[in-house]
């Protein structure tokens, strides 16, 4: 099933190896030239696709490494430390913009509180 979910893509060649029932996946010319929405990877312009999936990981790592619960303030504190962020993450941009985000994925449950700049 992999096999076949990774050859739809267009980035793998999918081959069968030798004397086995295993599968060898590489990545394709395709892959190297762009990401999988379709931006080329020396453009000037970042593929907010691409950006959204790598915040979010960036995000689970901060609440992973909290222990699974994290309040806005805590995450934008570990966020620009971790991240050595150029442009520092206040808490009101952790409990506004980055909760509605982390929200809106799917993959974080956001808790709202008696203060509208702690989530």
């Amino acid at each position: 099933h992999v096999a076949k979910a990774l050859n739809a893509t267009g980035y793998f060649d999918v081959a069968p190896i030798a004397g086995s029932e295993e599968m060898q996946f590489t990545f394709n010319e395709k892959a190297a030239k762009m990401c999988p929405h379709g931006v080329p990877l020396n453009s000037t312009d970042r593929c907010p696709l691409c950006e959204k999936i790598s915040f979010l990981q960036r995000s689970a790592r901060i609440v992973g490494e909290a222990g699974g619960s994290i309040n806005s303030t805590q995450f934008s504190v570990n966020w620009n430390q971790i991240f050595n962020a150029t442009t520092e993450m206040t808490p009101q941009d952790a409990a506004t913009q980055v909760a509605q985000i982390l929200q809106e994925s799917g993959f974080f449950f956001v808790i709202d509180t008696e203060d509208d700049n702690v989530k």
